[in-house]
């Protein structure tokens, strides 16, 4: 792999993510519990008090069964810092990927596996990730012979890298099952610090550099075209409309047009108050 990988520009998916950043502001940004679900799995396969760390931050091993439940993007994060810390492993997004089990992203999941393709079904997953983390942007950029896959949260995010790693192992472990095999991208590029020890993350992600500008999974553009082991048309359509009718009802700030009338709204009264 060359250092410096040619920046694929020709085709790009997940535009409609890129709404969420006329939706939301940073502060008002939720993930579904599902994505935590895996994270509490692997604490409690390590014998750990999972229980306690869901209470720390006001949750219940009953909450994270509640499928629309959403918590603020804080409570994640901070869930992930207490529980990178309790376990002492500095990879626990890693980890904690390979403890989800099929279901655990519901909609999105179940339409991405009856994808025609892996291609397909990483732009429905840009598509529709705002139903399990609605502060993330992503975008599948394509120029044979590479791919890339782009996340960038909103302006003002803060997150941990952890969450970033969680992501895109966790797109590789549902992959897997699609595809019927293993794989691993070309390369990783995530912008937060390098761990101590990167053995695992080349494991799982064949090269990986960090301290980068962006977070970015590489692939093979040919890789796009590998087909998944049983697609159903019919079922993605149905599934396709519901994750749509879920995207519809995630919460959204007000447009500009509706704070440009509040707006003046406000100096009205206050003209009249005069």
């Amino acid at each position: 792999m060359q250092d410096s990988l040619v920046q694929p520009r020709s085709r790009r998916s997940g535009a409609r993510a890129l709404g969420a950043e006329a939706r939301l502001r940073a502060a008002d940004v939720t993930c579904s519990v599902r994505v935590i679900k895996p994270f509490i799995r692997y604490l409690t396969r390590l014998g750990l008090d999972a229980d306690a760390v869901l209470r720390r931050h006001g949750l219940t091993m009953e909450a994270l069964q509640e499928r629309d439940l959403r918590v603020p993007h804080a409570v994640y994060t901070a869930l992930i810092v207490d529980a990178m810390e309790l376990s002492g492993d500095p990879a626990i997004a890693l980890h904690a990927a390979r403890c989800d089990e099929p279901g655990d992203f519901d909609v999105v999941e179940y339409a991405a596996a009856n994808c025609a393709t892996v291609g397909e079904a990483l732009q429905l997953f840009a598509r529709f990730s705002a139903l399990q983390h609605d502060g993330l942007v992503l975008e599948l950029d394509v120029a044979p012979p590479m791919a890339a896959l782009r996340v960038r949260g909103l302006p003002g995010l803060e997150y941990v890298g952890a969450g970033m790693e969680f992501l895109f192992a966790t797109l590789l472990t549902c992959g897997a099952r699609s595809v019927g095999r293993a794989s691993r991208p070309q390369r990783v590029e995530f912008s937060h610090p390098a761990p101590a020890d990167t053995r695992v993350y080349v494991e799982t992600f064949r090269e990986v550099r960090f301290g980068c500008d962006a977070n970015v999974m590489w692939l093979n553009a040919a890789a796009l075209e590998v087909p998944h082991c049983a697609p159903d048309h019919s079922l993605l359509q149905i599934l396709t409309n519901h994750a749509d009718a879920l995207l519809s009802q995630l919460p959204r700030a007000p447009s500009f047009s509706e704070r440009a009338r509040s707006a003046i709204v406000d100096l009205r009264g206050h003209s009249g108050a005069d």
